[in-house]
């Protein structure tokens, strides 16, 4: 018996890498493939694609160098572009923490209802995004949208959602209504860890429910919130069907110029394909900053932290 179990281990010796370097392979192997397959290519054949001029469907290309970035970069529409997705980018994102860490932080404490007001926050979250944009649009119609009759029956004056003014605040209004419930609910995800005997040796202690929250709760969603800040910044900063889909229903079409649009109307209305490979490149350039930034600050805050 013991020289069937010797003669089993010497068998899966030889099928076992010895190596720790052909294991990290086996193991690792497969993941860096598909990752090369599916996002360096791609990558790397819009860094090289941006070099060269390409008119519309045309198989006719010519190398132009950096050309492409000079137009790009002289562009009044390619600064107008980064400005509203920045905007757009940080007000929405801030307002989805905001709101989703106050909802975490409520349902939370709700006992037996905390999975019925979890399924509630979700919905939003569920509906595609032309479904959500009709809602919307039929919502704040100034005829007979629901918002506006309510806001008429209180005296208060209904704005014109959907005009060049204010049409870059609807769509913030939009995108935090149905993005809110992902931050919710990775932060209440987070709190559902927290010991709870921590936080009834605090109250027992006499620290009331915002020191708790803030001394106890805050300090270990720390790193979470940093995390989901950087993630909701990149998505909306290059959020494109929304924005597209909200401008386009009203006719407001160069009013929401987000980064993603832009490149859109480049490659598809000017037919400029090198040109709109030119601002891809681009704009992995700000968002590779944004995360080296985001890192650092990171690893600062863990260094601090211990």
């Amino acid at each position: 018996m013991v020289d069937g179990k010797a003669a089993e281990v010497s068998k899966n010796e030889h099928i076992l890498p010895k190596k720790p370097g052909h294991r990290w392979f086996l193991l690792s192997g497969p993941i860096c493939i598909i990752l090369l397959v599916t996002i360096g290519l791609p990558v790397c054949y819009t860094i090289f694609s941006s070099f060269w001029e390409k008119r519309g469907y045309s198989a006719t290309v010519h190398f132009i160098g950096f050309a492409n970035y000079a137009s790009v970069l002289t562009d009044e529409a390619f600064w107008s572009s980064i400005t509203t997705g920045f905007l757009y980018a940080v007000i929405s994102s801030i307002l989805q923490l905001v709101i989703g860490l106050w909802g975490a932080l409520f349902v939370i404490r709700r006992g037996r209802y905390r999975n019925l007001l979890s399924s509630i926050i979700f919905l939003p979250y569920l509906l595609p995004s032309v479904v959500l944009v009709i809602l919307w649009t039929f919502a704040l119609n100034d005829s007979v949208g629901y918002v506006n009759y309510v806001l008429r029956a209180m005296d208060i004056l209904p704005p014109q959602w959907f005009g060049e003014a204010t049409i870059f605040w609807t769509l913030v209004i939009l995108s935090v209504w149905q993005f809110f419930p992902f931050v919710f609910f990775a932060i209440y995800g987070r709190l559902t860890l927290i010991s709870s005997e921590l936080l009834e040796s605090a109250e027992l202690e006499g620290a009331t429910h915002i020191q708790r929250t803030w001394h106890i709760v805050m300090p270990e969603l720390k790193s979470l919130i940093l995390s989901i800040v950087v993630l909701r910044f990149i998505i909306m900063f290059m959020k494109f069907d929304i924005p597209w889909l909200l401008a386009s229903s009203r006719g407001g079409g160069r009013d929401l110029l987000t980064p993603a649009v832009y490149a859109y109307r480049v490659a598809f209305e000017r037919l400029n394909i090198g040109m709109a490979f030119a601002i891809t490149t681009i704009f992995l350039l700000i968002l590779a900053i944004v995360m080296i930034i985001v890192i650092r600050i990171s690893r600062s805050t863990n260094a601090e932290a211990a």
